[in-house]
């Protein structure tokens, strides 16, 4: 699983490099330190995939897993 996450994130920032490559040619463009957000959130949101995962609210006292339903 964790490979898998690896490979996630670098699709991931390969993509954004693409998209960003001009502005990351300028730290002092607006563009160089947009693509540093994505890079971080982009981290944040394979890191959190485990959060997701089918019976990951039992490990934590005071959360249901039935997602606001009574």
């Amino acid at each position: 699983m964790n490979l898998l996450r690896i490979a996630i994130f670098a699709l991931a920032s390969a993509g954004l490099v693409c998209v960003s490559r001009t502005s990351l040619r300028r730290p002092r463009a607006h563009g160089f330190w947009r693509f540093w957000a994505w890079e971080a959130i982009a981290a944040l949101v394979v890191l959190a995939e485990g959060a997701r995962r089918p019976g990951f609210a039992g490990r934590w006292p005071g959360i249901s897993s039935s997602r606001g339903r009574s």
